[in-house]
């Protein structure tokens, strides 16, 4: 599971379950270290507290891993020395009782679920509880993925940052240049993300006019999942694109981490949400990343508290604008209902046209995403909506207001006798 810590009164957790997990801190500000609270002043100056974390898999229980907080860099670090990780792993049996115990509301040790890995053996629709929902979000998360995408070999945690961005990009802020995030920065390695060079053609490509039609067909991407698939120097399977889906919305959503919200974004409305051909050529992967998708909403309307606006750190239920994954652009909402009805119509033509040919697997698809559309539709998303109808043009043209975004909402103004709107300053008045 994913574990928060930012009390000096927490030594750690006990009896952590097998499988992926993320352990991550927040540095409190000195008004909040005193016992108040982060104000606004200090955010617009400074920006949000930075947040790091390692991800981990834990194998065969006994395993013990010690970290230590570094106040002057900002991050969460190995012990001071050798001789204190030795001291700590010897007097584990008095440390013991301390340690928090690791338990989910819904926990129950006589049933650990399906092995991590065995995704089609998860219920269908994806269940709500946390441990079988973390399950879900990380199944795919794996070390040989974590050296890959983090850079970082013959290691057995992975050091993640708010301020990590994709490999090539090192701009760092005024803010993060004076702090500790400069560190980080230096010692840890960039993120390595699947797709880029297929994203920069992606862009020109959707806005260029020869594209901008009804039919979306004319940008359908499997074939570009198949090409690095199929490509023997990249060594990627299909598990590996279901991962990075994983770790780019957990990494992107926990730390507020913008590198991987974006990457996040471009892998659901380019890849995930554009290339319905798989259920022709992958079927199981093309269910795997659906009901991973599926999971990730249901953690986001469910768990993750608001990030921006009047309802800031506020955990209020449905997928509202104020969401982290939605915060990053007033129209990504929008986007992705409209990526799921383009898809929808699509994926339901070749289910039609496959017929009694369909596989087993195939099947599946379809059921997956009919589950996906039964969950929207009660957080009023309906992907038959004629507004959702539309192609993937140029999105300041093609764009519908959103009754959810606050900012979008028509407002009632009071003109006066020429029809301007009154309290403007005008420079014809005298």
């Amino acid at each position: 599971m994913a574990f928060l810590t930012t009390k000096p009164g927490d030594d750690g957790f006990r009896g952590i379950t097998p499988g992926p997990h993320f352990l991550w801190v927040q540095q409190l500000s000195s008004r909040q270290e005193r016992g108040g609270s982060q104000d606004q002043q200090s955010d617009e100056q400074h920006g949000p507290a930075p947040r790091c974390g390692y991800w981990y898999v834990t194998k065969q229980p006994g395993q013990i891993r010690a970290k230590q907080w570094d106040k002057y860099n900002e991050i969460l670090g190995d012990v001071a020395s050798q001789c204190e990780t030795d001291e700590l792993k010897a007097n584990i049996e008095s440390i013991y009782p301390t340690l928090r115990k690791y338990q989910l509301p819904d926990d129950n040790r006589n049933n650990t679920g399906p092995p991590p890995g065995l995704v089609t053996q998860f219920e269908s629709p994806p269940g709500a509880k946390p441990s079988a929902l973390w399950q879900q979000l990380t199944w795919a998360i794996s070390e040989t993925f974590l050296e890959r995408v983090t850079g970082e070999k013959h290691v057995h945690e992975w050091l993640v940052d708010s301020s990590d961005c994709v490999k090539g990009d090192t701009h760092l802020s005024v803010y993060d240049r004076t702090t500790g995030r400069a560190y980080k920065a230096a010692v840890s390695s960039e993120l390595n993300f699947l797709f880029a060079e297929d994203f920069a053609d992606l862009d020109l490509l959707d806005v260029h006019p020869t594209f901008q039609g009804p039919d979306p067909i004319a940008i359908e991407t499997s074939n570009r999942v198949l090409a690095l698939l199929n490509n023997p120097t990249a060594n990627v399977t299909g598990r590996d694109i279901v991962a990075e889906l994983q770790f780019t919305y957990l990494t992107g959503t926990i730390l507020g981490n913008s590198a991987c919200l974006e990457q996040w974004w471009d892998l659901v409305l380019k890849i995930v949400l554009r290339s319905w051909q798989l259920v022709h050529h992958r079927p199981e992967l093309c269910r795997d990343l659906l009901r991973t998708l599926h999971s990730q909403l249901i953690h986001t309307a469910e768990y993750l508290e608001n990030s921006g606006g009047a309802n800031d750190g506020e955990k209020m239920e449905g997928l509202s604008s104020e969401k982290p994954i939605f915060s990053t652009h007033v129209k990504n909402k929008w986007r992705l209902e409209r990526a799921l009805a383009i898809y929808k119509r699509q994926l339901t033509e070749l289910l039609l046209a496959l017929g009694d040919q369909a596989t087993v697997d195939q099947q599946e698809v379809g059921k997956v995403f009919e589950d996906l559309e039964a969950w929207l539709w009660k957080y009023k998303w309906d992907l038959r909506s004629e507004k959702t109808k539309i192609d993937y043009g140029n999105d300041s043209e093609t764009y519908e207001e959103d009754e959810d975004d606050d900012d979008l909402l028509p407002v009632v103004v009071d003109l006066d006798e020429n029809g301007r709107e009154r309290g403007l300053v005008s420079f014809n008045d005298e």
